[in-house]
């Protein structure tokens, strides 16, 4: 079997990058389940509100025996569902979950599904879909997070994380939390990806699929794979965790080649250029006017094509959008600061920044021979550098109007 991608955690912890997700209450999950094992899936998705989880522990139980496998060669995430994030969280979800209706002594991933709490209206049946059947209740996130915390600290867990959670929703987390979450999408924390190739039955009609795009056509027939392996495998090499929910044993199979080839670094700037450049014209289309980029992300030159796109498009000018940037940590040093602004305003064709933010407090630079990994801290080596000569090397920047404001970002 290929090697499986595998991301480290914040604590330490390996999960597999390709997932299997379990989210179809409309099929028999129990069949696929085994299916995906046996192809060689060794990370789960699951779900109480799915109503499905005990023809996935059947299943899992099942594939333990008939493959020789031991538990801690699978990676299972399951979610608390809204109703359930409260206290009793503790109580009603994991070990519930985990003990009775899975038969597993403990879950490698934990995740808080949904921000909000909230039950189905009496006589009602609950349908997310429809504000009519559902009643929120107040539960503070604090409380649910510490009680996720505890899950942890008596072994149920492994490790615990957010779904679908804002930037502010998370801040509240990261203020009060002894365990920080370990997935969810923002830096610092594991993103995954819950729909690598477009949903295209959820949005069908509605928009163009990613799976008929011609770009993807093209560098599908150039490796002899299908768009949905090429999607998959973009997202991986991304360093993203990818969630594949299938039903047919064929398309699980071979959702999973995509580990006996690779991307060209020309091919991965292609797709990320044109799924980033049509992203920033279709948000400020719809009206969104501060752009968040970085330097960092590795695509500023294709966030400054859509921005020029839309302002024609739109017949918007330059002071019609906020435009942030952020100072990448290997150019703390004072004599280094305006050259990599002013590379940033060149990547994104415009004269100033309405926000520059240093990224990090600390600076690093990628060690020699090594691609920069987030969550590998191998590949990086510290450099001594002074907050303070760095800040007043960003003051000089207002001075000569390349920027407006400045501010910092992940200090404590």
């Amino acid at each position: 079997m290929p090697g499986l991608f595998n991301a480290v955690l914040n604590n330490g912890t390996k999960m597999p990058l390709l997932v299997f997700g379990t989210s179809d209450p409309e099929n028999a999950v129990g069949d696929v389940v085994v299916c995906a094992i046996e192809t060689g899936y060794r990370h789960i998705d699951c779900e109480l509100f799915y109503k499905n989880e005990e023809e996935i522990g059947a299943a899992i139980s099942e594939c333990l025996a008939s493959q020789n496998l031991k538990r801690e060669d699978l990676f299972i995430t399951s979610k608390v569902f809204s109703p359930l994030i409260s206290v009793t969280a503790y109580c009603c979800g994991v070990i519930v979950i985990s003990q009775t209706t899975y038969g597993l002594p403990y879950l490698d991933l934990y995740l808080v599904h949904w921000p909000v709490s909230f039950h189905a209206k009496p006589g009602k049946v609950l349908n997310v879909d429809d504000p009519d059947t559902i009643e929120f209740e107040e539960h503070p996130l604090e409380e649910t997070w510490k009680a996720m915390e505890s899950l942890v600290s008596v072994g149920l867990v492994k490790s615990i994380g957010v779904s679908n959670f804002n930037r502010k929703q998370l801040d509240r987390i990261m203020e009060i939390c002894t365990i920080p979450p370990a997935v969810n999408q923002i830096e610092g924390i594991h993103v995954e990806a819950y729909a690598p190739i477009g949903s295209p039955g959820f949005v069908k009609g509605t928009m163009p699929s990613l799976l008929e795009e011609p770009l993807v056509k093209a560098i599908a027939d150039a490796h002899k794979k299908t768009t949905a392996q090429i999607l998959i495998r973009h997202a991986l090499q991304r360093g993203l965790a990818v969630i594949c929910k299938i039903v047919t044993n064929s398309r699980i199979k071979s959702n999973f080649e995509v580990f006996d080839f690779e991307l060209t670094d020309a091919e991965m700037m292609r797709l990320n250029a044109s799924l980033v450049e049509d992203a920033v014209v279709c948000a400020i289309k719809a009206g969104y006017r501060h752009i968040d980029c970085a330097k960092a992300y590795n695509n500023e030159e294709e966030v400054g094509s859509g921005i020029s796109k839309a302002l024609l498009s739109e017949g918007l000018s330059r002071k019609d959008l906020f435009v942030t940037s952020k100072l990448w940590c290997d150019k703390h040093a004072p004599e280094d600061v305006r050259p990599a602004c002013e590379q940033s305003l060149k990547r994104l064709g415009l004269e100033y920044l309405d926000l520059y933010l240093i990224h990090f407090p600390a600076a690093f630079h990628v060690k020699p021979s090594m691609r920069y990994n987030p969550y590998d801290r191998d590949t990086v080596e510290y450099e001594e550098q002074s907050l303070e000569k760095t800040w007043k090397a960003m003051e000089c920047l207002v001075a000569a109007g390349l920027v407006k404001s400045i501010g910092v970002s992940n200090f404590n």
